[in-house]
């Protein structure tokens, strides 16, 4: 994101540190508008897909702890797209972790661009 080299792949425009709140028991839902690092505009997501994964560990290995559909939202070519994770999963994520979102190429699997990182908490639900 910040400080890229002349061909880092596109990003969510958001820098820093990110750090999603997820309400325990409820839907987790993020639309990212992800933008061409050379051009400063939207990233055509034609031909893209989505995939995200939770951890407790970033360097664990094997099963998320929980993987959010992703999606590209019509039209691909304004560079928007999903991730979303249930409640039913929500309500079983506890304490902290790491996440990201990626995009990659549906033709070519070695196309890939982490788009988004950062660290996550979960806020504790009360009523069941």
């Amino acid at each position: 994101m910040s400080g890229c080299e002349v061909d880092c792949g596109p990003c969510s425009g958001r820098k820093g540190k990110v750090t999603w709140v997820i309400k325990q028991g409820a839907l987790l839902r993020h639309k990212l508008h992800i933008i061409d690092t050379l051009t400063g505009s939207s990233f055509n997501l034609t031909g893209y897909g989505v995939r995200a994964a939770l951890r407790y560990n970033p360097l664990e290995k094997g099963s998320a702890v929980a993987t959010l559909t992703g999606a590209v939202v019509s039209p691909a070519t304004k560079g928007w797209l999903r991730v979303e994770l249930g409640a039913t999963d929500t309500r079983l994520l506890l304490d902290q972790g790491f996440f990201d979102v990626e995009i990659y190429k549906l033709d070519d699997p070695d196309v890939v661009y982490r788009v988004l990182q950062g660290r996550y908490r979960v806020d504790a639900e009360i009523t069941d």
